[in-house]
């Protein structure tokens, strides 16, 4: 899910925010992901790559797995909010 802050923040944010009503404090983490996201990506990348390096196949397998069941859990989210 790393890299797509910058996209998904702007669109998604003031929809969360008109449906919670919340106060803008609580706000901070998406604001933080969708601002900082080309930082966190490039760290990701070079997690993914040693990951891979070390780990062949087998960190393949569970690095696609787990990608998988975190979009999930992000899809429920949204269909949660929106």
């Amino acid at each position: 899910m790393e890299g797509t802050g910058q996209r998904i923040v702007p669109w998604l944010l003031p929809q969360i925010k008109q449906q919670l009503k919340l106060p803008e404090r609580c706000y901070h983490f998406l604001h933080y992901h969708g601002e900082n996201d080309d930082e966190h990506l490039q760290h990701w990348l070079l997690a993914l790559a040693i990951s891979l390096k070390q780990g062949g196949e087998t960190a393949r397998d569970d690095i696609l797995r787990t990608a998988r069941d975190v979009a999930g859990l992000y899809r429920l989210q949204m269909e949660h909010i929106l």
